[in-house]
């Protein structure tokens, strides 16, 4: 896998490598060739797409998931969790946003700001003055810090690695 993904540095330029489909028949050769040996695996002629449809069939066979059946559901539990803080932070800054507009005046249409067309301040889930998180999301990052750790050393490595990739 660290051979498709790090075959990726060009890859990143292509838009939908991995929701466009590649050819069935180089993508099956590919499989082959990974199957056969690395090594022999020549990356250099191929499509963005083919390598990206390769990597999600590996994917989609591992016998277990990255992310391990048994935490699955305190994964999901902490993403909603953090959209939840998200949600209720921005609530609170568009309230108290909304309060300190002189004389009460209520927000214009479309939520634009008095003498600026068209623009609306960023709200923050942050502390006040600062971008870094919240102390509630900062639980749930811990949260879900600590349960990574709980990964197997080589999930924890091939799915930071994966973001990472993703990210870029």
């Amino acid at each position: 896998m660290a051979v498709i993904l790090g075959s990726g540095v060009l890859c990143v330029l292509v838009q939908g490598i991995y929701r466009v489909n590649g050819a069935k028949s180089r993508v099956e050769k590919l499989c082959q060739a990974f199957e056969n040996g690395k090594d022999l695996v020549e990356l250099s002629d191929l499509s963005p797409h083919d390598i990206g449809n390769v990597l999600k069939l590996y994917l989609r066979q591992l016998p277990e998931p990255l992310i391990l059946y048994r935490y699955y559901n305190d994964f999901i539990g902490l993403a909603k969790e953090s959209q939840r803080v998200i949600i209720e932070e921005k609530a609170v800054a568009r309230a108290l946003q909304d309060q300190g507009r002189p004389g009460g005046e209520q927000p214009r249409p479309g939520g634009t700001q008095p003498g600026v067309e068209g623009e609306q301040p960023p709200l923050r889930t942050s502390q006040p003055g600062g971008d870094q998180p919240s102390i509630k999301l900062n639980r749930v990052i811990f949260k879900i810090r600590d349960l990574l750790r709980q990964l197997p050393p080589a999930n924890y490595k091939t799915l930071r690695f994966l973001i990472a990739h993703l990210h870029r």
